[in-house]
């Protein structure tokens, strides 16, 4: 049977943030043994309630703000952290990294959370937890290492702790994310490794194309001291890089990625809040083309698509249970933003005969094998 571990951010990482949290929360109810959350920095009042990233007005607007407040409710309670045991050998799971106000496991888990401070991500306790990062100093000479498995049977933590004062200051540094937030170097991090019995930490937060894998930690597998695993591809919509996940088996892990999939055909128009309404409208607009008459599509001119009769036809389909009424303005709105486009239109025009698209696409194909995170492009190119 297969477990599976969230590391967070259910939320505000592009559209359909309601729909994702809500999947998650019925699988887990519906599979309790078989699905564990945890809780990241946007699960929270003051993240979640920011224009830019649009959950509160999105959830509010979809369902009512007394869901939204049942929702937050619901992230209160979720565990910033746990630790994987697989045959006794121990990975250490969170969304940030190591806090220093708990260098044992022992004392995080005799931690109360449930207090007004945590329930805000505030204080010295869970906000340190979901907020961390490592330093740039820590040792990532191959952050993308052709070979991602690593076994793990028979290895065992070398050398000692040490000295408690390594797990403080100056190993840990304030952090541009925030007050009460820090970074944490390696002598730190072997330290938290080496005291808790812990192989590696698994976690997530920073936005990689993926995965970023560190240098090995004080084992004698060679296990790296923390893998960053980054499961949202094509992350809301503008990155074009990959998702990651780790698959842990009984002896050995293996880091693995994923392409993304363009977002399902909304006719009801449900990305009711405007940080998702411009992007979105042009996408749905394109993929109802796609359905109606494939060769309206073959055309590189955005001006064009707009201006199509079938504009009006569509405004008017998405309207009929839209929130927030769209306008043929909207869809002209949308088509400006070619950061966003490019990818939905390589989607889009994958069956194009036009010379212009063809040759646009292998610009992009020479980008991809140049870069981690345009990984995408090779997919949309076959």
């Amino acid at each position: 049977t297969t477990r599976y571990l969230f590391l967070d951010d259910y939320v505000d990482r592009g559209y359909f943030s309601a729909e994702m949290v809500l999947y998650i929360l019925a699988a887990q109810v519906r599979y309790p043994d078989q699905i564990t959350m945890l809780r990241g920095n946007h699960e929270s009042r003051d993240q979640t309630a920011k224009v830019d990233s649009g959950t509160y007005l999105e959830v509010k607007t979809l369902y009512g703000a007394d869901i939204y407040n049942e929702l937050m409710k619901c992230f209160d309670h979720l565990p910033p952290c746990c630790v994987l045991d697989v045959k006794g050998q121990r990975f250490f799971c969170v969304h940030g990294g190591i806090s220093k106000d708990f260098p044992t496991i022992e004392k995080l888990a005799k931690y109360n959370r449930f207090n007004k401070d945590d329930a805000n991500l505030k204080g010295s306790g869970c906000r340190g937890l979901c907020w961390a990062d490592p330093s740039s100093s820590l040792s990532t000479k191959d952050p993308q290492p052709k070979v991602r498995s690593y076994n793990f049977k028979g290895a065992k933590i070398t050398g000692e702790a040490g000295d408690k004062k390594i797990y403080g200051e100056p190993n840990f540094k304030k952090s541009p994310r925030g007050s009460g937030i820090y970074t944490f170097n390696e002598k730190a991090l072997h330290w938290f490794l080496r005291q808790n019995k812990i192989l590696t930490v698994f976690r997530g937060h920073e936005q990689k194309p993926g995965f970023e894998i560190y240098g090995p930690g004080p084992n004698s597998a060679g296990i790296p001291a923390i893998v960053t695993v980054f499961s949202a591809p094509n992350y809301c919509d503008q990155s074009l890089a990959e998702g990651g996940v780790v698959v842990v088996g009984n002896s050995s892990f293996e880091v693995k990625t994923y392409s993304f999939r363009l977002h399902p055909v909304y006719t009801t128009a449900r990305h009711a809040t405007d940080p998702f309404r411009k992007h979105t409208l042009m996408e749905d607009y394109m993929m109802w083309l796609n359905e109606k008459d494939a060769n309206l599509l073959r055309s590189v001119s955005l001006t064009h698509l707009r201006g199509l009769p079938e504009a009006r036809t569509f405004i008017s389909i998405m309207n009929k249970n839209r929130a927030r009424q769209a306008s043929l303005a909207d869809l002209a709105d949308s088509t400006s933003d070619w950061q966003f486009l490019q990818c939905m239109l390589l989607e889009a025009l994958r069956l194009s005969d036009n010379p212009k698209v063809q040759a646009y696409r292998r610009k992009i194909i020479k980008v991809s094998k140049e870069s981690a995170w345009s990984n995408n492009y090779a997919y949309m190119a076959d």
